[in-house]
């Protein structure tokens, strides 16, 4: 009878090791920030595959990461790299091959950019091998060039900060993932959802969540990326991660089974709304479990073009006369302090100059009075990037009224953008509206970035600070504070009395953004003149 029992034994390890060894070899390159590299994203999925007997595949990972960086800043073209040195090298990483996926997370700040509407311009010119150009997306270069060596493209889903995690605002953040994913028809690790459950189960709020997040504003700690791991590991297999390791030795204090189960249950109601969405040119991949190969493609259903309402701007916007509006035709809907601006002299001139434009309806795309968001100002470029020549109009915590206007689309991309005609106003009671056409130095007269809410000007003519877009952030107003050769352009009373009197720590109190809402102008294609990497955000 030992003798069975010692072949018994024998035979069940034998088993158990087969099983071990038979484990799928994955080598997976991560593309990202400090929300991949922040206690090690990829060395965590890597040790939770290897270590746990019960996992299926076995991961070894390298990284292309750097911190603060954009997909845009992946997406550089390897002959800039000269000239560019602090870029990270991303695409010849990707080209040196041997990855099984290649995954790929956006700046925390800019998922907007993923948006059905913002995606279609989020893209460059690329000079393709065959020396043809071509335009594309960011995630289609990037997606393309895994492709072309083999790999599979996964977008890794992040998540809000903390001062702002909550359904709505990860919902909006889910919601442009997976836009990106389903038209790259690709797979999406649905971590962001996986962080507001667990957000929730720990009873956490938006002033301390200390196990999930490193500091107040975006980093995961060790618990996060272990969950993070969980819903890579079922993104890749299709199956459960319940049973594995706690790889990340995680206290006692942390239900891991409930992260296991919650990481599962997470990924499973991602499929079940995503795959419901699925059409032959739009469709988020997933695997099936027990072959672990990917669910075919549909062949037959509706088309459907998930592509932006693309607003294409002319440098210098000004109407031919026959299409030109005037005072009485002009509509800006909503606008706060509505019956006190049309009473002050000089409100004919503002409409006049947006007859300019050649539409005869703004509509607001922004108002801080409406917008739950702490970080208003991520909400903001949500709903008014790429819309064409916008109007900004504050009201400030001294009274005054001012604003702004710009003849071109704010689209996210950390530069300076050139062009003509901006200009800004002032509204005051005993003065009425007063203008200032802002002169370019280098045609440079806006600074397009998404963690700012409004920067007008040579170097910060008008600048709202903060993240907010909201009440309490700060102006910078500061004409002329380099030498150049355009100062004696300015008038002299343009001054930082100019917009804020004797009170020089007045704040916003309420700000909004409006739209020319119907018309398009000729292409016109924006130089960026700078382009510069924040290091301070992720």
């Amino acid at each position: 009878m030992m003798l069975y029992k010692t072949v018994s034994t024998l035979f069940v390890l034998a088993m158990m090791a087969r099983a071990v060894a038979e484990k799928t070899p994955l080598k997976i390159l991560f593309v990202g920030n400090s929300l991949t590299y922040v206690n090690n994203l990829p060395a965590v999925l890597s040790a939770l595959t290897k270590n746990s007997d019960e996992s299926s595949i076995s991961i070894t990972t390298d990284q292309s990461v750097q911190g603060g960086a954009s997909l845009s800043d992946h997406a550089l073209d390897p002959r800039q790299y000269a000239n560019l040195p602090e870029y990270p090298h991303t695409i010849e990483k990707i080209r040196q091959g041997g990855w099984d996926y290649v995954v790929f997370q956006e700046q925390s700040a800019n998922y907007f950019v993923l948006s059905e509407r913002n995606l279609p311009e989020y893209g460059h010119n690329v000079l393709l091998a065959n020396g043809t150009t071509v335009y594309e997306t960011i995630p289609q270069t990037l997606c393309r060039e895994a492709r072309q060596i083999g790999a599979i493209p996964i977008f890794y889903m992040t998540w809000r900060q903390q001062t702002d995690i909550a359904f709505e605002t990860q919902k909006t953040l889910a919601d442009d993932y997976a836009n990106v994913a389903g038209v790259e028809k690709t797979l999406c690790a649905p971590c962001g959802n996986a962080m507001l459950e667990n957000f929730r189960e720990l009873e956490c709020t938006q002033k301390s969540c200390s196990q999930l997040y490193t500091d107040a504003d975006i980093h995961p700690t060790t618990v996060t990326q272990y969950m993070n791991a969980l819903v890579f590991y079922a993104t890749l297999t299709g199956r459960s991660p319940v049973g594995l390791d706690n790889t990340a030795n995680l206290g006692s204090s942390y239900n891991v089974t409930w992260m296991q189960e919650t990481a599962w249950e997470v990924y499973n109601e991602f499929k079940e709304a995503q795959q419901s969405r699925c059409t032959p040119d739009f469709c988020m991949r997933f695997y099936e479990p027990t072959s672990r190969t990917l669910y075919p493609l549909p062949t037959i259903g509706p088309s459907t073009t998930h592509s932006a309402m693309t607003v294409k701007v002319s440098a210098n916007p000004i109407c031919e006369t026959e299409f030109r509006g005037n005072e009485s035709t002009i509509s800006i809907q909503g606008m706060m302090q509505a019956e006190t601006l049309k009473a002050m002299n000089g409100y004919d001139e503002l409409l006049n100059r947006l007859a300019n434009v050649c539409d005869h309806e703004w509509v607001p795309c922004y108002d801080s009075d409406t917008t739950t968001s702490a970080l208003g100002v991520f909400t903001m470029h949500h709903k008014c990037d790429n819309m064409g020549p916008t109007l900004s109009i504050m009201e400030t915590t001294n009274g005054r009224l001012l604003g702004g206007f710009t003849p071109i689309s704010s689209k996210s991309t950390g530069s300076r953008m050139a062009v003509g005609g901006v200009w800004l106003f002032r509204a005051l009671p005993d003065k009425g509206f007063e203008f200032v056409d802002l002169v370019a130095e280098d045609m440079i007269l806006v600074w397009d970035d998404a963690p700012s809410c409004l920067w007008l000007g040579r170097y910060n003519d008008l600048q709202i600070t903060g993240t907010n877009c909201d009440v309490g952030q700060s102006f910078v107003f500061n004409p002329c504070t380099r030498s150049n050769t355009f100062c004696d352009q300015i008038p002299k009373e343009y001054n930082n009395s100019w917009i804020s009197g004797e009170d020089e720590d007045f704040k916003v109190k309420r700000m909004q953004k409006f739209y020319s809402a119907r018309f398009e102008f000729p292409n016109y294609t924006t130089p960026e003149t700078t382009k510069l990497l924040s290091t301070s955000s992720s």
